[in-house]
């Protein structure tokens, strides 16, 4: 089991092939630019404890530390104020393990912190939510039944672990992940229809993000 720490909460995973893949069924999102492909090196998390190795290994000789951290040969590690951080797109866990995500990682699905940013009052019964699916923070304003803006509303598109671009992204759907990747998206947008207290949605954005919104497979 691999204990994901966000802040002050926790997320669970069972062991996978690599730690970006326990962070992404923990709920994520998580920010992997180049999509898990070990390119951007900037997909990095602490290494609390446990036993870690390069993902596709699963065994070892480890150096063990007096915090009950052991790292294997061959993990990429950057040490920051003494403290190593790896790649999850490249490291796995051997056994039960505790890794820390850093400040800033956010979800949309309930099981990892952070909540809409707000403003203002919400649209009430009969209000709209127009909603900007950037590639990187969805947007939207919240619009009473008149028209008028009432309020604004924004969360980070969960599609981030997926990789920093579409092409990225449409690649994740590709190796199977297209189901997920709709499920948070529309989860990210429901969340923010709740926060608004909307009942209907308009949204805009690129097609492929409107692909994931609807439930339309973007691989062709």
């Amino acid at each position: 089991m691999i204990t994901i720490r966000c802040g002050d909460k926790c997320a669970y995973a069972q062991n996978t092939a690599t730690l970006l893949d326990a962070i992404l069924a923990a709920g994520g999102p998580f920010d992997a630019p180049c999509g898990g492909t070990g390119r951007c090196g900037k997909c990095l998390v602490r290494l609390v404890s446990g036993r870690f190795v390069p993902a596709g290994e699963n065994g070892g000789v480890w150096a063990v530390t007096e915090d009950g951290l052991s790292v294997a040969p061959g993990v990429e590690t950057v040490y920051r104020d003494g403290i190593p951080y790896a790649r999850a797109c490249r490291t796995a866990a051997v056994g039960d393990a505790v890794i820390a995500l850093p400040a800033g990682a956010v979800q949309t699905d309930g099981r990892m912190p952070d909540e809409p940013a707000a403003g203002r009052e919400p649209a009430g019964p009969d209000g709209v939510l127009a909603v900007d699916l950037g590639t990187t923070t969805i947007e939207a304003k919240a619009l009473t039944g008149d028209g008028a803006v009432c309020g604004t509303f924004t969360v980070r598109n969960p599609l981030a672990s997926y990789g920093a671009d579409v092409m990225s992204r449409i690649t994740g759907a590709a190796r199977g992940e297209f189901a997920r990747m709709h499920r948070l998206t529309l989860s990210a947008v429901v969340r923010l229809a709740r926060a608004a207290g909307a009942v209907q949605v308009m949204a805009v954005g690129n097609t492929v993000s409107l692909h994931f919104l609807c439930g339309a497979d973007p691989t062709p």
